[in-house]
Parts: structure tokens; sequence; C-alpha cells
């Protein structure tokens, strides 16, 4: 099994990836982007990689700047920080195998995974939202906000499922940092390869509205959207897990 590595930056930031090579001869290759606050290990990461092991695929997974073993705090990072550490991946480690990318996100890692679709729109072979959290710090953070906070540097305290405080705050300049990527006040999002979006009718962070509205303005025709009636933001639980092993079986059955 592949151990974790690190991909050092000429300016001295740096990277913990994970790249599982599982001889595979596809065409593509598939890469995994966590949520906020959460890491490359976590359990959706996991089934991922058991995913592709089982039906020989290539995978790599990264933590994003300030989670797991990658540079930075997470309360000091910006949407740029995040973008540029998906894209140094995608550059320095994915572009050189040839490989076209599955671009598989959770959350923050969906809308990331959005952004580089449409970046690197000739190199991607599919997208798939896992709760994608689209403008996730304007149309939902930012409406939180007290009007006592609105001049903090903190501006909010994160607060996730279970409803209790997490000690995770966001920053203004976060928010700020993050408009220049908002997509759902686009009349469009030039990703034209097969999409699949996955999203809880209980997800009381990120409103499954959001997955509708950006199925709505992608320009792919080939858009596919699950609802599951018992899902929550998080996915950990294992009937969560195996809905999303099925849509992903589904997803390679269609792409061979």
């Amino acid at each position: 099994m592949a151990q974790n590595s690190i991909l050092n930056l000429e300016d001295g930031k740096y990277i913990s990836y994970k790249y599982v090579q599982n001889n595979s001869k596809k065409e593509y290759l598939i890469l995994y982007i966590h949520g906020y606050s959460d890491n490359m290990k976590e359990a959706k990461a996991n089934k991922i990689e058991e995913f592709a092991y089982k039906n020989n695929i290539d995978i790599v997974k990264l933590d994003l700047y300030g989670h797991g073993g990658s540079w930075g705090k997470k309360v000091e990072m910006t949407m740029d920080d995040w973008y540029n550490c998906c894209k140094s991946v995608v550059e320095k480690i994915i572009l050189p195998t040839n490989k076209k990318i599955i671009f598989i996100g959770s959350s923050l890692g969906g809308w990331l995974s959005y952004i580089l679709g449409e970046e690197f729109k000739d190199k991607t072979k599919a997208v798939v939202g896992i709760a994608g959290a689209v403008d996730f710090f304007t149309e939902i953070i930012e409406p939180l906000i007290k009007e006592e906070d609105k001049d903090k540097e903190l501006v909010y305290e994160m607060v996730y499922d279970s409803g209790v405080p997490s000690g995770d705050f966001i920053s203004r300049k976060l928010i700020e940092s993050s408009k220049k990527y908002n997509m759902l006040n686009r009349k469009n999002v030039n990703i034209k390869c097969p999409i699949r979006l996955i999203h809880g009718l209980i997800d009381t962070v990120v409103s499954y509205n959001c997955s509708i509205k950006f199925a709505q303005i992608v320009e792919s025709e080939d858009v596919k959207l699950y609802l599951e009636k018992t899902m929550n933001h998080d996915l950990t639980r294992q009937n969560n897990l195996n809905a999303l092993e099925k849509v992903m079986n589904e997803l390679i059955n269609y792409l061979e």
C-alpha cells in the first residue's frame, strides 16, 4: 500500500498527498479532494480509495493547506490557498502521467472539483460532487454573521450537522477571497463531461438546492443528481457510503 508523500513547492509550502498506483492501464485516474476541516483519511476518502483498488483505478488524495499533514493553519487559509494547493497537485503530480482526471470532492472539495474541472476541462474525464458546497462562504456563511461580528477578523464559528459549535472559525479574508470563485451567480459553468452530484435531504450544512442550482447552470447535458433521504452532510453512515459506492460503480461502468 502506498504511503503518504510530501510535495515541496518553490515558495516553501508543502502538500501531503497519497498516490496509489493500482497497476491500472486505464486512461484516467481519480483525484479526491476532502471538505473543510476534514483530511484525506476521513471515511469518504477511504471509501473512494477502496473503490479505486477494487476497480483497478489509480487514485490521488491530498490534504488541503491547513489540514492534515499539509502546510499552514486552517484559520489563516484563503480560497486562493486551497485552489493553488489543488492546482499544484494536478500540475505536478497528475498531468505528467498523461491520464485524464475524475475529480471527486466532498463539500468544499466538491466546489474545488467544479473549479478545477472547468479550468482543466480538456483533461477532465468526469466530475463527482458529494454535498458540493458551491459559493459556501458567501451564500451560506456570510448571511449568518451577526452584526456585532462583521468587522472582526474572525467572523463566524462553524456549526455542523450536530448543531454544536465546532471551534472552527471563518475569517473575513476567507470570505472575501472566495467571491471570485463563486459560480451560482453565473449564467453557465463550462464543464461538458459527465457530472454526478450526490446530496442528502437532511443536510443541515449545505442544502441540496445548492446541487440543483449547479446542475442547472453547468453546460454538460450529462448530469445526474442523486438525492439520498437519510444522508446528512458528513456522509459517514455505512448506508450512505454504500450509496456513494453505487453511484461510482454506475459512473465507471458508463465511462467504459
